[in-house]
């Protein structure tokens, strides 16, 4: 009798602890699932709401930059700029969101290309890869002195895009990108002394740019202050002074209506072989 008492509560010891086990691993089950839900579908919602409120961040400090406010524009970009950072933190597998982040951080004197450039290579790295970021990468390494890399980052942007028969119907996406991958791919000679070579190449962004003309808003994206002042810088160092002068006075107008007047005093200065100055 003793033993079987003893056998019975050994078998009641066992089937309490297999209970205790069976419920630990259901709650370690679960908490795995959990943890997988989290990342799965929380994070990657919480990463776009980020992204969504960075944008309209961006479109804001734009807006403020056009209107003079300066110190405005970069206090929201940097508000944008940690609204990317979140992004990254939470779903870093999405190229556009390390391209939001290396733009944001571009358009920041504090950081500039020096921070941009591994954001932008990031983004190449994945999958969905945006055509803009090798505008973005091939302007900075242009801008860092890199001409011949950013020059092959841009056209393999244009490749990508089919940038060479501009069409009034085409999406804004396109026309904004092709006109930058034009615009900046005409710096790359420019950097190199190539006058030539850069105004066919500036000519094709101010073409894209010639579909906005009636539209200041949507033209403003395009930066068309800065496409007319490099072409006046072009046409300058090939002593074509009447051309000069009239992408000079191009760029004087885009310059105020979108107060860039910091571009246009650049470009003033670098005139060395034509008087656009007083006329």
């Amino acid at each position: 009798e003793p033993l079987r008492e003893k056998l019975l509560g050994l078998l009641k010891r066992l089937q309490y602890r297999k209970r205790a086990l069976a419920m630990a691993l259901a709650v370690s089950v679960l908490a795995l699932i959990g943890s997988v839900c989290l990342v799965c579908c929380i994070f990657p919602l919480c990463a776009k709401k980020a992204i969504w409120r960075g944008e309209e961040l961006m479109n804001e400090a734009r807006s403020l930059e056009w209107r003079c406010d300066a110190d405005g524009a970069e206090k929201i970009r940097e508000a944008a700029l940690r609204k990317f950072e979140t992004a990254t933190r939470l779903d870093p597998q999405q190229a556009e969101y390390w391209y939001n982040l290396g733009s944001a951080q571009r358009q920041l004197p504090a950081l500039g290309c020096s921070q941009a450039v591994s954001s932008y290579q990031e983004a190449l790295k994945l999958p969905g890869v945006l055509e803009i970021a090798y505008n973005d990468l091939g302007y900075c390494r242009v801008e860092q002195g890199n001409c011949e890399e950013g020059r092959e980052l841009l056209e393999n942007g244009i490749k990508l895009l089919h940038c060479d028969d501009p069409q009034p119907s085409a999406s804004e996406y396109w026309l904004v990108t092709c006109c930058a991958l034009y615009r900046n791919l005409g710096q790359s000679p420019l950097c190199q002394r190539k006058p030539d070579a850069a105004i066919v190449e500036l000519g094709m962004a101010a073409d894209i740019e010639a579909i906005f003309r009636s539209d200041d808003w949507r033209l403003g994206r395009l930066r068309p202050t800065e496409t007319h002042c490099l072409l006046a810088k072009a046409y300058d160092w090939n002593e074509q002074c009447n051309a000069a002068c009239d992408e000079f006075d191009q760029c004087r107008r885009f310059a105020v209506t979108y107060c860039q007047m910091d571009v246009l005093r650049e470009t003033m200065m670098e005139l060395t072989n034509c008087n656009c100055v007083g006329e």
